[in-house]
Order: C-alpha cells, then sequence, then structure tokens
C-alpha cells in the first residue's frame, strides 16, 4: 500500500520533471541523454525520499544531482571512450602468460604414464573416455567425491609434472591471436 507521503512525493516529482527536463537539455544538447539524465535524477531523489528535509528545496537538489550525474558520465566517457572492436583489433593485448602452455602430445602421455594408477585412471576416464563423475565412480567402485579428489590431485600432478624442467623443451608458450 502506498502512504500519503509517498504518493504526494510522487506528484512533487512529477511537478520537477519539465523544468528539470528543459535543464538536462540545456546542459548536454541531447535529447536522449536529458531524458536518461532526468531520469536518474528521479531515481534517485526516489530512493532518498526519506532524507529530503525541505521539499521546497527538491528542485535545486535535482538540479545539482542531473548535473553531478552529467559530469560523472563524460568523465567516464573520457576515461573509456566507445569504440569498435574492428577499429581496436590490432591494438588488443594478447595473453602470454607462464601458465598457458600448449604441451606435445608425447610430453603429456610421458607425464600421464608417470602418474599412480589411482589418479591415472579417473583422469583417463574423464578426459578420454568422456565420463561423467557418477560413471566413474561406479566403473572404479568409489564415491563420487573421491573421483572428484582424485581428479583434482590428478591434474595438479600432471600440471607439476609437465612444468618440471627435463619437461621445458616440451611445452612451447602459446600465443594468442
Amino acid at each position: 500500500m502506498i502512504s500519503p507521503a509517498s504518493a504526494a512525493f510522487d506528484l512533487l516529482l512529477e511537478h520537477h520533471y519539465p523544468p528539470l527536463l528543459r535543464y538536462a537539455m540545456g546542459l548536454c544538447r541531447n535529447e536522449h541523454e536529458a531524458q536518461d539524465l532526468t531520469q536518474e535524477a528521479l531515481r534517485i531523489a526516489g530512493n532518498k525520499r526519506d532524507q529530503v528535509r525541505d521539499p521546497r528545496c527538491l528542485g535545486r537538489w535535482l538540479s545539482t544531482t542531473l548535473k553531478r550525474n552529467l559530469f560523472m558520465s563524460r568523465r567516464h566517457s573520457q576515461r573509456f571512450p566507445e569504440c569498435r572492436l574492428e577499429d581496436v583489433e590490432n591494438h588488443l593485448v594478447t595473453d602470454t602468460s607462464d601458465r598457458e602452455y600448449q604441451f606435445d602430445f608425447e610430453a603429456v602421455r610421458g607425464a600421464m604414464q608417470q602418474l599412480d594408477p589411482v589418479f591415472r585412471a579417473p583422469l583417463q576416464l574423464f578426459y578420454f573416455e568422456d565420463l561423467s563423475y557418477k560413471e566413474i565412480a561406479s566403473d572404479l567402485d568409489v564415491p563420487i567425491g573421491t573421483v572428484m579428489s582424485r581428479l583434482n590431485r590428478a591434474k595438479v600432478l600432471l600440471r607439476k609434472t609437465l612444468e618440471a624442467p627435463q619437461n621445458k623443451e616440451a611445452c612451447v608458450p602459446m600465443r594468442c591471436v
């Protein structure tokens, strides 16, 4: 249920809409931007209605809020200008972090052979046989939680094995294109 005070405040906001929109048009000279700024100022006022002490000052408060939002949006658009992707494709930074490697299949197979069969089995079933956790748990006759734990541990061990100094020549940093 809407309280009488709330309804009165909404009427007061409606009363301030036309002059606020004219003010916004004078500031930004763009109809759509002026409408957006006006709506945003009214939304903020609606959310902060309990903070309004004197309704006679609401017009000035709305104008100040609108102007502040305009300046903030202009600063934001200067810091983060909009541009089409096609115009900046050549300037995009590519990620060449050390953690991303493209491994030789033989190096991966050799590292997997070094894993304990307890960890190698769920890894092979999950990634090469495309079995679900439930299917792997059924095949290995272990709980699903154990499958998930062993898979995680197997991935950690495999990563350590592949990143070991003797395997460094088998991996090449991956380049994004």
